[in-house]
């Protein structure tokens, strides 16, 4: 993505800027922000302002944000979104080990598990709460306005350094998510994750993870992900995997 940071040659501290120390990962959808389909280009990405950033660390307030980019000439040039960030903070109450590389998409399924009535967009983030273990977190837009988005809640609460099998087939979820992606095939769910922290001795403390699984609503309406069966999307080092949506 041919998007920069801004000038590195100052700390921005009056004012701070939302992306000045750099950029992480994120996904584009062929729409501008309003959902229409006219040749734009629509990144959704995470936006850095403090570092370090490490699931072994204390997490900083503000070190990342969630903002949008748009391209109408095909990727070549790309220009920010005048009010980014357009996500400023991680969900109230959670004491995150991480918070960022948003992925985005429509998903019909989910309008009609929440009642939808205007198609919407959704966005899982790769995160985690310290002594809980990794999170995804998710938020929706509507389609007309994908500036406006809203948490929903974790979508996936797996306990730290849990596996849903043994080790050896399943690899462990550890302590914090990274590149996450949620998407569907027809009627089946898939989650993939780079996940960090892994307390394993026969492999790196990082590993690439797919899951499949069933999708439900909870009892105050957030949307909940049970995996049913997943592996590893590789044994060597690959670790950050990002899914074309």
């Amino acid at each position: 993505m041919s998007i920069g940071t801004t000038n590195l040659t100052s700390d921005h501290h009056d004012p701070p800027m939302y992306n000045h120390l750099g950029i992480f990962s994120g996904t584009a959808q062929p729409v501008n922000i309003s959902g229409e389909v006219d040749g734009t280009i629509l990144a959704f990405y995470t936006s850095v302002s403090k570092l370090p950033t490490s699931y072994t660390l204390p997490y900083l307030h503000g070190t990342e944000s969630q903002s949008l980019a748009y391209s109408t000439d095909g990727g070549v040039t790309w220009q920010e979104y005048a009010d980014n960030p357009v996500i400023s903070s991680p969900p109230d109450g959670w004491n995150v080990t991480g918070w960022r590389d948003p992925f985005y998409l429509p998903l019909p399924q989910l309008d009609t598990l929440l009642d939808k009535s205007e198609p919407h967009y959704y966005a899982i983030l790769g995160s985690g709460i310290k002594g809980a273990g990794p999170r995804m977190p998710l938020y929706s837009a509507p389609a007309s306005d994908l500036t406006n988005w809203t948490f929903l809640g974790a979508l996936w609460e797996p306990a730290a350094n849990s596996t849903l099998g043994s080790l050896e087939e399943t690899g462990s979820y550890g302590l914090n998510f990274e590149v996450s992606n949620f998407f569907a095939i027809g009627d089946r769910y898939f989650v993939s994750m780079g996940a960090e922290g892994g307390e394993v001795s026969f492999h790196d403390r990082r590993w690439s993870l797919w899951n499949e699984g069933e999708i439900s609503t909870r009892p105050n309406g957030s949307i909940a992900f049970n995996p049913v069966s997943g592996g590893a999307s590789d044994w060597g080092i690959l670790y950050a995997v990002r899914i074309r949506s």
